[in-house]
């Protein structure tokens, strides 16, 4: 597994994360090809609509929530 996935993995067993939180605490630059690639593996992480204040008002990023490991046969499932 990629360094990059290891260290999102254990962020977000921890607790979610938006995608401005992985960017500015652990420096990955595209949370979104990370959290696919964790999928891709094997782990069931969904993604959640979160609105957020910036400077210029509300808009709105995603939160990812970590679920656990998927079974072969969850997966099996999901790709069919």
């Amino acid at each position: 597994m990629k360094q990059q996935c290891e260290v999102l993995l254990k962020a977000l067993k921890r607790g979610p994360m938006t995608t401005k939180q992985i960017r500015d605490t652990l420096g990955i630059g595209m949370p979104a090809t990370r959290v696919f690639d964790l999928k891709q593996a094997g782990y069931d992480i969904v993604s959640k609509r979160k609105k957020v204040k910036t400077r210029y008002g509300k808009t709105q990023v995603a939160e990812y929530h970590y679920l656990g490991r998927l079974s072969e046969s969850q997966r099996n499932s999901q790709a069919a």
